[in-house]
């Protein structure tokens, strides 16, 4: 009976504990409900005290950090100036290039081509007709009473080219720069109505 009494009591004594634990633990979460917007205040200024600790450091770095990106931006727009100015030398070194090679090769030499064309083809005709016109060399010779006038001077050249005695021929004195009836046999450069 004696036992049975002695362990009521250490019961009775452990719920006494748990209570006053319990309470305890009640009132350390009222204290704690009743400090936590003051611990969020706290917290929060920390963060604010920091944040404005970061914001002066930049403030004094902000000039050293301004004229670094000055510089920077400076000298992009160097390179890119840079740049520009050898895109446009390099465009203009292939106009020129195209110029030398593709207008002055090319007309230079078309109107080479076309003048030795003609010149050959004009020749080949003087010759070959010289056969014919051999025997009628009085008539090539004064050829100019009548055809002369007709063809702008140029038609006694024809007759007159390969003629022996057209000293008197109006056409072999028609030139400027040389006369037709010493090109019996050569080329005269620059005599026009000879075609020569």
């Amino acid at each position: 009976m004696l036992l049975l009494l002695m362990l009521l009591l250490l019961l009775l004594l452990l719920l006494l504990f748990l209570l006053q634990l319990l309470l305890l633990l009640l009132q350390l979460l009222i204290l704690l409900l009743l400090l936590l917007p003051l611990l969020l205040l706290l917290l929060v200024l920390k963060l604010l005290l920091l944040l404005l600790q970061q914001l002066l450091q930049l403030l004094l770095l902000l000039p050293l950090l301004l004229l670094l990106m000055l510089f920077l931006l400076l000298l992009l727009l160097l390179l890119q100036l840079l740049l520009l100015l050898m895109l446009l030398l390099l465009l203009l070194l292939l106009l020129l290039y195209y110029y030398y090679y593709y207008y002055y090769y090319y007309y230079y030499y078309y109107y080479y081509y076309f003048y030795y064309y003609y010149y050959y083809y004009y020749y080949y005709y003087h010759y070959y007709y010289y056969y014919y016109y051999y025997y009628y060399y009085f008539y090539c010779c004064y050829c100019y009473y009548s055809y002369c006038y007709y063809y702008y001077y140029y038609c006694c050249c024809y007759f007159c080219y390969f003629c022996y005695y057209c000293y008197s021929c109006y056409c072999c004195y028609c030139c400027y720069s040389c006369d037709c009836c010493y090109c019996y046999y050569f080329c005269c450069y620059f005599c026009c109505c000879c075609y020569c």
